[in-house]
């Protein structure tokens, strides 16, 4: 079986792009596959250099569908005649396009991984909407992150239910074991992201204010790399609100260090897919105060036994929430006890038999036809 997957950037560096690569690299193992990123906008990406020369950029700079599209489409359809793909799988909806017209164009089928939500109001434009459309329409099997993604999208669009499954981002245990326990004493919440505005780091300093005077020895640290316009924001958010213990970061290549100081994980975005660094916080046995924003943060955290579901967008449940834990090392202590006891569902081995088993039957569809 020869499949390519196909990102609109890897470069970018965030949680989709990730999962991209690691994806990538398992499936080479069993099959002949190829890693493609329509458009780089960053040359000196940490994804890329994990990729080595693996990875086909098919143009330098930032993508515009508009001024784009036909140039790229052009060298992403001769890559896949040459390499005589079988499977394209586009990773994010941004590709989704470039993917469902190969079928129509060349002798491949086409697998469309959603790594966003359908309920996600910040990204959901009417060319977005209009994208998932045609995806939803042309592609042969259409995946989505979550259990309750997938249902919605059967709500929304019952006519491709057959078409519609989910498979969940994997963790794989066997690298995040931990090399010491869980540090009790720690005074060090982390939240690990993308800086997009979607992740609403604006909300957690919102938090974090009516905290400061009762816990000067406890930090706050955001590490992430994004938009600079909204990194500058949050940082004159940070200065008006006089909060000399929370921190922009920046990039960390060493998710498992930062993760194994850590007291807390905490997620305020307004939307999520499912969001892999909250399966990184609770590999690593980190208590998890996170928003119920949809999706993601229901299917990781049981409420009252491994972290804390908070009403998406409530402020003073969230400082509540922070106050209890923060002044409770037993409670700290209690929830890292049971990090672990949902986590079967995510294993690697689990994940990718169902990645195996998809591609296995789209491919016995191309047989048949």
């Amino acid at each position: 079986m020869r499949i390519a997957l196909v990102c609109y950037d890897l470069s970018r560096d965030g949680g989709s792009e990730r999962v991209a690569l690691n994806l990538y690299q398992e499936l080479k193992k069993y099959m002949e596959v190829s890693l493609v990123s329509l458009f780089c906008s960053n040359p000196d990406s940490h994804l890329l250099k994990r990729a080595g020369g693996n990875c086909h950029r098919l143009k330098n700079g930032n993508g515009s569908f508009a001024k784009d599209f036909l140039k790229t489409f052009r060298a992403l359809s001769l890559l896949i005649k040459e390499e005589k793909t079988e499977i394209v799988l586009s990773v994010g909806i941004n590709a989704s396009f470039y993917v469902c017209l190969l079928k129509k164009t060349a002798d491949v089928r086409a697998v469309i991984c959603e790594h966003s939500n359908l309920s996600n109001i910040l990204y959901n434009t009417r060319r977005q909407m209009k994208k998932r459309k045609i995806a939803l329409k042309w592609c042969d099997r259409f995946v989505t992150l979550t259990e309750a993604d997938q249902r919605e999208y059967i709500r929304q669009y019952p006519k491709y239910k057959a078409k519609i499954s989910y498979i969940y981002n994997w963790i794989d245990l066997d690298d995040y074991r931990r090399r010491r326990p869980y540090n009790k004493n720690s005074h060090r919440i982390l939240t690990i992201c993308r800086l997009d505005r979607v992740k609403g780091i604006e909300r957690s300093i919102e938090a974090a204010k009516y905290l400061r005077a009762k816990y000067p020895d406890w930090t706050w640290e955001v590490y992430g790399m994004g938009d600079e316009n909204y990194r500058k924001d949050l940082e004159k958010k940070i200065q008006d609100n006089v909060l000399p213990n929370f921190y922009l970061k920046g990039y960390c290549s060493d998710v498992v260090s930062l993760l194994e100081d850590a007291a807390l994980y905490i997620c305020t975005s307004y939307f999520e897919g499912l969001p892999i660094s909250l399966l990184e916080a609770k590999a690593l046995h980190i208590p998890i105060i996170s928003f119920d924003c949809k999706t993601g943060p229901s299917e990781i955290i049981e409420d009252g036994v491994n972290g804390e579901l908070i009403p998406n967008g409530d402020i003073p449940s969230l400082v509540a929430s922070l106050d209890k834990m923060m002044q409770s090392q037993e409670q700290r202590e209690a929830y890292s006890l049971h990090a672990h006891s949902n986590i079967d569902k995510f294993s690697k081995e689990s994940i990718l038999k169902k990645w195996m088993e998809l591609l296995d039957q789209v491919k016995r569809m191309s047989i048949k036809e």
